[in-house]
């Protein structure tokens, strides 16, 4: 068994906003006891927005020790690692919106 995280690169239009969108289709092969993860950019933005390879590694490293624990826990912890502190009031109002899925296969 490989512990490996596959990044999905893709972009578009939030589905609703735009009245002709077009979307890339992406796929991947996986095995069961696999997670599938997705974000929305807010998770990102919010502390790593210059810093995409950051993100990408911590993502990674959260992702890789959560392997084997139901979907819950995982978006729990990941949220978790990103939301926890206790913004100031002008911090508050400058995080995005945030929206995470998370899939045991």
């Amino acid at each position: 068994m490989v512990n490996q995280v596959i990044e999905l690169e893709a972009s578009g239009m939030p589905i609703g906003m735009d009245e002709d969108p077009e979307y890339e289709y992406k796929s991947v092969s996986y095995n069961s006891g696999d997670i599938l993860f997705l974000h929305t950019d807010g998770l990102s933005d919010t502390f790593y927005k210059d810093k995409p390879e950051e993100f990408a590694e911590r993502i990674n490293e959260i992702l890789l020790s959560a392997k084997g624990l139901p979907p819950d826990e995982i978006s729990d912890a990941m949220l978790a690692e990103f939301y926890n502190f206790d913004p100031s009031p002008s911090e508050k109002y400058a995080l995005d919106d945030v929206s995470v899925i998370v899939c045991g296969l």
